[in-house]
């Protein structure tokens, strides 16, 4: 009986907590001590060497995007919306995405948050223009790294636990000379490709 209630209360906390250990799995020849002996500047056929062929090898895109809301939101990486903080609804914001050049690529403006005739002629500023005109935003998310991504872990195949898939990720950024720009050691959704690499 307690065995059977033991089990059970595993279950439950399995659904809503992530178990790290069982959502990671890790390229064949990963071995942790030798990811952490890796540093900046090692180059690509070491790390290789002590590590083996990664799981898979993505290039980093580029995304500059900043936010304005009276709201407790937060950029999205990878999309036009924001993760919500906020209990308060309707939600406003207006988010900015930039090209590389700084010129504005696209906005989202939910709820009119600016107004739109306005919204219009700031389309065709650029960054600094932007921050000069309307002050500093909510949040700024930059990623420019431009680097070639190693990366060594992934989340299991079939079930996983917890409310949203959550692994231990590792994963190498190179730069352009194929040297270890810097390493990527954190706990997060597998799918983001930008973590780790991005600035906010």
């Amino acid at each position: 009986m307690i065995f059977g209630i033991f089990w059970v209360n595993r279950f439950i906390s399995r659904l809503s907590t992530p178990d790290l250990k069982y959502n990671t799995r890790y390229s064949e020849t990963y071995k942790e001590n030798k990811f952490q002996s890796l540093t900046k500047g090692d180059k690509k056929s070491e790390m290789i060497k002590l590590l083996g062929e990664p799981i898979e090898i993505y290039k980093s895109k580029f995304e500059h995007s900043i936010i304005y809301s009276k709201n407790n939101v937060s950029i999205e990486p990878g999309s036009l919306g924001v993760e919500n903080h906020d209990t308060i609804y309707p939600i406003r914001f207006c988010r900015f995405n930039f090209k590389e050049n700084g010129d504005v690529l696209s906005t989202f403006n939910r709820q009119n948050f600016i107004d739109s005739t306005y919204l219009k002629k700031l389309e065709k500023l650029n960054y600094n223009e932007i921050i000069e005109k309307i002050g500093e935003p909510l949040q700024e998310y930059k990623c420019d790294c431009n680097c070639e991504v190693y990366n060594y872990s992934r989340l299991k195949e079939g079930a996983y636990s917890g409310k949203n898939p959550t692994i231990k990720i590792k994963r190498i950024a190179l730069d352009d000379r194929n040297k270890i720009k810097f390493k990527i050691d954190k706990i997060g959704n597998p799918y983001n490709k930008q973590i780790g690499i991005c600035k906010i």
